[in-house]
């Protein structure tokens, strides 16, 4: 897995969507809250690689509020109400504990292209945007984060979807 930053300016449509929604609500200045942020709002095509984490005091306890269907698929798990330290592999939920903590002390928007060699020798990338969200104007409490596909793996997944028994 290859992490590369992404300046907010450099984000790809949908997500620059996503920023704009936050940014008007508030968000850069901290002063959106879950209770704000209302995911039906987001293009309809980013919600299923999108997640909300209820921000902890330790990172790794941090706790999925919502995951997206799609998310499902690729991880082969729900972590509907699961900690961030069971996303599997532990290397990957590593990196995300990270990104996570990081966010939560910075308090402000971030983004990422990440790069992850799978086998059957298919590369697959995709863009991430991490949105802070605080009840108080200080703290963050949860962060929404939107995965932004490339075409190249939104049909890889379909690939997969199709070819998978029942």
């Amino acid at each position: 897995m290859i992490e590369k930053k992404l300046p907010l300016d450099d984000l790809p449509p949908a997500l620059e969507t996503v920023l704009g929604y936050w940014r008007g609500l508030g968000g850069a200045a901290l002063q959106c809250g879950w209770s704000d942020f209302h995911l039906d709002q987001l293009p309809p095509a980013s919600l299923p690689t999108t997640l909300v984490v209820d921000v902890m005091p330790n990172a790794r306890d941090n706790v999925y509020r919502f995951w997206g269907t799609g998310l499902t698929w690729i991880h082969g798990v729900d972590l509907t109400s699961r900690t961030t330290a069971e996303l599997p592999p532990p290397e990957l939920a590593e990196v995300v504990i990270a990104s996570h903590a990081t966010t939560a002390d910075d308090g402000v928007a971030s983004a990422s292209i990440f790069g992850f060699e799978r086998f059957g020798g298919f590369d697959h990338m995709h863009s991430v945007l991490r949105l802070p969200l605080s009840n108080d104007g200080e703290t963050v409490n949860q962060i929404v984060v939107v995965i932004d596909l490339t075409n190249e793996g939104r049909a890889e997944i379909k690939r997969q979807q199709l070819e998978s028994p029942g």
